[in-house]
């Protein structure tokens, strides 16, 4: 190893560590997944996605009580036309998703940048990065704590227009917003159902 990396490793542990092997580092963690499972406003987003399942479900449930009254349609082509509605509500299901998970990371992240105000000299890095870490130095508790005081505001739950034996998705959110950052690991909606017959589970973390 060349003097020069000799050096830069050496200039990398005094800016890490303080510049004694003794001082206390200057990283601390977050484990991210735990906030997005456990929070305020994590329990606030699965109690809206509850909401919104159901609404989709309603939706579906009405569009198939409607095919079953018509007589003159095939069963293939009413097979077909529910399939559709299932992934158009899927695709919703996972758009509703997106849009709560953005709003709980955001808060997250607003409660990070006031923990980063009060410990101006500390790094604080999602945990699931890092492969290996101190426990002393995981401060989740202590963002979970003040995360508690974080209020959300989700929007307002889809509509489910059906004209004509079918569901309109002129009425359904397009756009997929983007996360306010990435966590390590994907994150899993808390829903218990599934958003209409035949869907796939959201799969659920422990």
């Amino acid at each position: 190893m060349s003097y020069v990396r000799h050096l830069l490793l050496l200039l990398a542990a005094v800016l890490l560590w303080g510049g004694t092997p003794w001082a206390a580092p200057l990283l601390k963690s977050v484990d991210v997944n735990v906030i997005l499972q456990k929070s305020r406003p994590a329990r606030d987003a699965a109690a809206h996605l509850e909401k919104v399942r159901a609404t989709l479900q309603q939706g579906y449930d009405t569009l198939a009580a409607s095919q079953k009254d018509k007589k003159d349609i095939a069963e293939e082509a009413r097979k077909m036309d529910l399939a559709r509605a299932q992934a158009l509500l899927q695709n919703q299901m996972n758009l509703e998703t997106a849009a709560a998970r953005k709003i709980v990371l955001e808060a997250l992240a607003k409660t990070c940048e006031a923990w980063g105000k009060e410990h101006p000299t500390l790094w604080l890095v999602p945990r699931g990065s890092v492969l290996a870490a101190p426990a002393a130095d995981d401060v989740t508790p202590d963002i979970l704590k003040r995360m508690e005081s974080q209020q959300v505001t989700f929007p307002a739950l889809p509509t489910v227009t059906i004209k004509d034996g079918s569901i309109e998705d002129g009425s359904l959110r397009k756009e997929t917003p983007p996360a306010a950052i990435t966590p390590d690991g994907e994150f899993r909606a808390p829903i218990k159902d599934t958003p209409y017959p035949g869907a796939a589970a959201t799969p659920q973390k422990p």
